[in-house]
């Protein structure tokens, strides 16, 4: 996992919720939003997370995006997770 990932956090205000922070960088979430598009992207999210499936979430969006932009954006995450991505910089 890349260092930048594992990085400490610090809550702050959301959409339609708010975030505070907890004790030893922990956040409680006090009210949660329940759009259900939103859900079912931080759902997607999260399974990425817990199983470490970066690369294969970054190939998903990479798949889906519909600008140059983001393309380009998903396209460089990707690269980030990848083993050997030392090389590709170059």
């Amino acid at each position: 996992m890349p260092p930048w990932l594992s990085q400490a956090g610090s809550g702050a205000p959301g959409a339609d919720g708010h975030v505070t922070p907890g004790k030893n960088t922990a956040v409680r979430i006090e009210k949660l939003v329940t759009e259900p598009t939103v859900l079912t992207k931080a759902e997607e999210f999260q399974q990425a997370l817990e199983g470490k499936q970066f690369v294969p979430f970054c190939d998903k969006k990479l798949t889906i995006a519909k600008s140059d932009e983001e393309k380009t954006t998903w396209s460089f995450m990707k690269l980030m997770f990848e083993n050997e991505n030392d090389q590709r910089y170059v």
